[in-house]
């Protein structure tokens, strides 16, 4: 398969690995060219059967809207109950205020999820419209929250600021509140947010503009820290790894920048970088780098990059009969693609991640809710990293509707979101400070084992706070 253009790719990368990067005004450029067939990335395995095309303002097919069980609220950040425990509240006597503000009424909320549907590669984000749709549905079939159904507004930013920023003035006047988002260009609608003061509840952003707008939390706040727990796990586990450590990265000055700010980020913890290298987006070839490697005596190897180009690098380095003590890679790899593509030469490759592994699921009741929902709503398969994050986002919202009452106003779900400093979605991924936007120091480090992605460590849980994050939270 060929790889999507170079922007694309490294976006995707970032996205999935929460490493605190931006997109540079070049990269956008490139973005925006086109490019080849969809080689797949990060954890989304399936983006169902609604690609949407132009400005969607209708609902997605919502499908069986009485999806049952999974985990009731027990509190910000809390603890998943028994599956379906508490069903959402009901209108109190005497009603619920009505129309109390933008997109409110008696008997609707409407929300907007403003999500890059069309552009270079068509339902890219697609996931977190099928997840924010599968959890209004999952809402719906329960009544609703204080007598009002969810009324979903799809809104596509086509890949684009100019229509990023479009359609957050289109959610500014329609929707009550932005949810479960994840957009290449998320920047471009950050004033228009900002100006009108709409709460932005996005699945994960991108761009430091729209981190910092007033109104906008993000269910995974990944911008601002580096999680160096993995790091450390893996240098105290194979001696003198870090002495000898390398970084590959794709020429695109968004993944130069992330790989330096990588580097500086394992320098502060010891590791020292003896071979650094760019290479080309379409790099045919790593035997030459790898050799490079080897006769450097490398024994760390990380890449910032797509999980096509990382699987090709790792078949030179069996090529070779060469096996670097770690081999550690971004959240990319963290797809079945990779594991197809690399074959055996993935085995004891490393990731990690700051969710349930998709391979745990099934003991998880938040996922298991989640799953059972999305496969009601839309069918299809899970939707990994970018689904998750957004069907978060949504309960996350569920969470500001249910502690702040029936009346509800944009500005009572702000003040609860600025204040709120752990959440975990019921127990489906490490507990991020949302009134801080800054990511758990937690993580589940992966090893690729017998072709398929298992546990390394801790036995159970996550691992939290073993090294200060980077720059220290």
């Amino acid at each position: 398969m060929r790889i999507r253009t170079a922007a694309l790719v490294v976006v995707l990368c970032l996205i999935t690995a929460a490493c605190g990067s931006r997109l540079s005004a070049d990269d956008k450029k490139v973005f925006a060219s086109g490019g080849g067939a969809s080689s797949g990335v990060g954890t989304a395995t399936g983006t169902g059967t609604d690609t949407g095309t132009g400005t969607d303002t209708g609902a997605v097919a919502g499908g069986d809207a009485t999806a049952t069980g999974g985990a009731a609220p027990t509190g910000a950040g809390g603890t998943a109950t028994k599956a379906g425990a508490t069903p959402p509240p009901t209108a109190p006597k005497g009603g619920n205020g009505g129309a109390t503000d933008v997109g409110v009424t008696a008997t609707e909320i409407s929300i907007a999820v403003l999500t890059d549907r069309t552009g270079p590669v068509p339902g890219i984000f697609e996931p977190s419209v099928r997840a924010t749709q599968a959890w209004a549905n999952y809402i719906n079939g329960k009544g609703g929250i204080f007598g009002r159904k969810i009324k979903v507004i799809p809104i596509d930013s086509k890949t684009s600021a100019g229509d990023n920023r479009a359609g957050a003035l289109q959610a500014c006047k329609q929707a009550f509140a932005i949810v479960g988002s994840m957009s290449a260009y998320d920047d471009g609608g950050a004033s228009a947010i900002n100006d009108c003061g709409i709460p932005d509840i996005s699945a994960t952003v991108v761009n430091p503009p729209r981190d910092a707008c007033g109104p906008c939390y993000a269910a995974f706040p990944n911008l601002r820290h580096y999680v160096l727990g993995s790091k450390k796990l893996l240098s105290d586990a194979n001696a003198g790894a870090k002495d000898k450590a390398a970084m590959i990265w794709l020429n695109a000055s968004v993944a130069s920048y992330n790989a330096h700010k990588n580097m500086q980020a394992a320098q502060s913890i010891g590791y020292n970088f003896v071979y650094q290298k760019q290479v080309e987006v379409v790099e045919p070839n790593y035997t030459p780098y790898v050799v490079d490697m080897k006769n450097a005596g490398v024994q760390y190897v990380s890449m910032v990059g797509d999980n096509n180009s990382i699987a090709r690098m790792m078949k030179a380095f069996k090529s070779q009969n060469y096996t670097p003590k770690v081999r550690e890679f971004d959240t990319v790899i963290y797809d079945p693609k990779f594991l197809q593509q690399a074959g055996d030469a993935a085995e004891g490759v490393y990731t990690s991640i700051t969710i349930t592994p998709l391979e745990e699921a099934a003991s998880n009741p938040e996922y298991s809710l989640y799953l059972d929902s999305l496969k009601r709503s839309s069918g299809g398969s899970p939707d990994g990293f970018f689904g998750a994050y957004a069907w978060s986002a949504s309960r996350l919202f569920q969470e500001g509707l249910e502690k702040t009452g029936p009346q509800a106003t944009r500005a009572k779900l702000l003040d609860f979101l600025k204040n709120l400093h752990s959440w975990d979605d019921h127990g489906l991924h490490a507990a991020h400070d949302i009134g801080n936007k800054t990511a758990a120091n937690c993580f589940i480090s992966l090893v690729v084992k017998g072709g398929k992605f298992t546990r390394n460590a801790p036995a159970k849980g996550y691992d939290c706070n073993r090294t200060p994050m980077f720059p220290p939270a």
